[in-house]
């Protein structure tokens, strides 16, 4: 009974042996609750990698980029075209040399210098020059033994040819180099008797030097800026196309030994008739005349066979035009002085020297026409058309 219990734990000895056992099972129990090994569940059997989907679309190839060297222009198929040369760079000048031997191409990194002889054979032998700034202008002396080529950079450099027989790089050799202290060529010439180079500056100055690099005197055309200068064949005068209408005419003047005294800083003249900027200008082999291009889509003949001190004035001989009045860029007339060239963006046109139209390329060039020249090769004089598009095509005046 409960009561036997009560005095059984009671009893002293009875009492120590149960406070033992209580507290045995005390600290047993505290140990398993609080010192318990926690569960740690097993770790989970590793998954087998999944397949990837075969995929029907092949990965992107990488593109490799190639520096692919430009293709040549293909030359204007037309019954006056008699030849091409391609030079594969932008061409800025092509010009015959007065003896009709050679021709030179310059473009905005080299010129190339070919025998007509050579053309003529379809052999094309030239040499080449480079240069470590832009060739802007080329000229050729009287003699064709000596010729001078316009930088950028504001340098003119003279070269002269060799009488060696192997046509090559060492055909030539630099002769002067003029530093003209302009800030950018637009134009330059070698006077006839080969005694005077001239300069201008994208800007408005002029410079005339001699064959040592001295300058002999400095113009100002004061008509915001220069496009072409060019020299009387008769060395008498100096000519200016520049961004406005008139053309400057100027008196080179010398002393009775036929020595260059000077030119007077105003011009003895103005050729007006154009109603915008003449680009290109070019002198008759007497002297007498001035071929002009403008920008107005017309072409004009002046006659300056006058007595300036008289206050004679030049004046119009004859007008050509264009008749969707598109710009004219470039002038050139025969050594015959009988054929009249000029272009006007791609198209070239073919005068005689009365006035009719003679010819009409259309698209002659795949780009912009930036030179002309004329030349005897054979029985027919030819022309030589330079553009942008790398090429100078040779051409006929008559089928």
């Amino acid at each position: 009974t409960i009561t036997d219990w009560f005095t059984y734990f009671t009893q002293e000895e009875n009492g120590i042996i149960i406070l033992f056992i209580t507290g045995f099972l005390g600290l047993f129990l505290i140990g398993f609750l609080f010192f318990k090994p926690k569960y740690e569940p097993p770790p989970p059997e590793p998954e087998e990698p999944k397949k990837k989907k075969a995929s029907s679309k092949t990965a992107p190839a990488k593109k490799v980029t190639k520096r692919v060297k430009p293709a040549a222009a293909k030359p204007t198929n037309h019954p006056l075209r008699v030849d091409s040369l391609s030079v594969q760079r932008a061409i800025t000048t092509v010009k015959f040399d007065p003896l009709g031997k050679y021709l030179a191409i310059c473009t905005d990194e080299f010129i190339k210098i070919y025998t007509t002889a050579s053309i003529e054979e379809r052999s094309y032998r030239h040499f080449r020059i480079n240069f470590e700034s832009a060739p802007v202008d080329f000229d050729w002396s009287k003699d064709g033994y000596h010729f001078i080529v316009g930088l950028t950079n504001g340098i003119i450099r003279a070269y002269q040819l060799s009488d060696k027989k192997k046509f090559d790089d060492k055909y030539y050799k630099l002769v002067k180099e003029i530093t003209t202290k302009q800030t950018e060529i637009k134009s330059i010439f070698i006077s006839r008797d080969s005694k005077l180079i001239g300069s201008s500056s994208s800007g408005t100055d002029v410079k005339i030097f001699n064959l040592k690099g001295e300058v002999l005197a400095t113009l100002d055309t004061n008509q915001m800026k220069n496009n072409k200068i060019a020299m009387s064949p008769d060395v008498k005068y100096l000519a200016a196309g520049t961004f406005t209408s008139d053309v400057r005419l100027w008196e080179i003047l010398y002393d009775k030994t036929g020595n260059f005294t000077g030119i007077p800083k105003a011009p003895v003249s103005s050729l007006r008739g154009h109603k915008s900027g003449v680009p290109s200008l070019v002198f008759s082999a007497d002297s007498n005349k001035i071929f002009t291009a403008s920008f107005d889509g017309t072409c004009k003949i002046f006659d300056i066979n006058k007595e300036f001190k008289k206050n004679q004035e030049p004046f119009c001989l004859k007008t050509l035009e264009e008749s969707g009045k598109q710009p004219f860029s470039h002038i050139a007339i025969s050594l015959s002085e009988n054929l009249i060239a000029a272009a006007s963006g791609k198209n070239l046109y073919i005068w005689d020297n009365k006035g009719n139209q003679l010819a009409l390329i259309t698209e002659a060039h795949t780009k912009d026409i930036t030179s002309l020249s004329w030349s005897a090769m054979g029985e027919n004089e030819l022309l030589a058309s330079a553009s942008r598009d790398g090429l100078v095509s040779l051409w006929k005046s008559k089928a």
